[in-house]
């Protein structure tokens, strides 16, 4: 495998945290391939029945593990008791948990799931109804040549026009538009031209005078997966699919792989509704990643505090300073409120300096020092 996955907001996992590694977020942009060390390898917890604990590197104590945390080599398990816990592996095998204190039970072996580097870039917060805003597709790669289209709606529209747009390299442009009522959803058109391969597409939505493209975020985009990649994702999926988990945690391994692959808008399909199932922090977090990495701030924000509850709810000492560090990011770099960046960042700093990860720690003084 060559390079593939987020290059905005990495993901974005925020992939990092979203996956629950404080070095993991969905980095947008970057793709595993054949020189990655096996230390990069993404292992998740799809199944956990009792106590899992788990010390990451550089921690110092034991903290509760839950489903969905991502694993990486160097961590090391304890399982309490008569719990049970399996692992889906990088290379897309499922393990047990031993009963004594281990490491993680994967096999060395060229990872399909991977990490992504914290490379989620926040971008600024923007305000209800001001424009149409794309919400899906944008920032991402695309598997199906139909995708479902999807925007912010304008107070007082009555009705959208939606204009989807093509580059390609020859200098043709193809394209096509449609007027809709006062919706905010639309499955792709039967009559519209399917999406082309090698080339570059942009949704613009018109509405009260006004039009997406006013938005001024670069990369707005999107285009189908290459045909060698898309190929690549097929047969892991398919792989997927035959471990024979339950639905919700093939959606998350399922969105973990789309990830990856800078399949942002499918990746996010695949976990709406999965929080509101589970209950579980991880894919709240991967959600918020997600829309971090494609520019939707206050969408991340949203899942983000999703995120902390559920982690308060199940005492998941990690998730509760993922989602501190990461609401602290969006109030500090997007949202412009800096009393609640600092909150969520001393918050953060709480919760990690219990954990004993004094590196992570360390950053997050360097950033309270700076606003305060």
């Amino acid at each position: 495998m060559t390079k593939r996955l987020l290059t905005c907001a990495v993901l974005f996992l925020a992939l990092k945290a979203a996956a629950g590694i404080e070095k993991v977020a969905p980095a947008l942009g970057q793709t595993p391939d054949a020189n990655f060390s096996n230390d990069i390898g993404l292992n998740i917890i799809v199944a956990l029945q009792g106590r899992l604990d788990m010390k990451r590197k550089g921690w110092s104590v034991y903290a509760p593990a839950r489903l969905g945390t991502a694993l990486q080599r160097g961590d090391l398990l304890r399982l309490e008791g008569s719990s049970q816990a399996k692992v889906v592996c990088a290379g897309l095998t499922v393990s047990d948990v031993p009963r004594e204190l281990s490491g993680v039970p994967c096999p060395a072996t060229k990872p399909i799931l991977i990490y992504l580097g914290d490379k989620v870039t926040v971008t600024r917060g923007y305000g209800e109804g001001v424009f149409p805003r794309v919400v899906a597709p944008r920032k991402t790669k695309l598997l199906n040549p139909r995708p479902t289209l999807s925007w912010m709606p304008v107070a007082g529209a009555t009705g959208y026009k939606l204009i989807v747009r093509g580059q390609k390299a020859s200098g043709q442009n193809p394209s096509w538009n449609i007027s809709v009522p006062s919706i905010t959803r639309l499955d792709y058109p039967e009559g519209a031209p399917p999406l082309e391969a090698d080339t570059d597409y942009k949704l613009i939505i018109r509405a009260g005078g006004h039009q997406s493209d006013e938005e001024a975020e670069p990369g707005l985009g999107f285009a189908l997966l290459k045909s060698d990649k898309a190929k690549e994702v097929r047969n892991a999926e398919k792989k997927i699919y035959g471990l024979g988990l339950p639905d919700a945690p093939t959606r998350l391994v399922i969105a973990y792989l789309y990830a990856a692959y800078d399949l942002n808008a499918e990746a996010i399909e695949r976990l709406e509704g999965i929080s509101d199932t589970l209950q579980e922090p991880v894919p709240a977090r991967l959600l918020g990643a997600l829309y971090m990495a494609i520019g939707l701030s206050r969408h991340a924000e949203k899942h983000y505090l999703r995120a902390l509850e559920f982690s308060r709810k199940v005492n998941d000492e990690e998730g509760q300073a993922l989602a501190h560090k990461e609401l602290g990011r969006i109030y500090d770099e997007a949202l412009g409120n800096r009393n609640a960046a600092i909150q969520h960042f001393e918050s953060a700093l709480n919760w990690y300096k219990k954990l004993g990860d004094q590196q992570t720690a360390g950053r997050i003084e360097g950033k309270l020092a700076q606003r305060r």
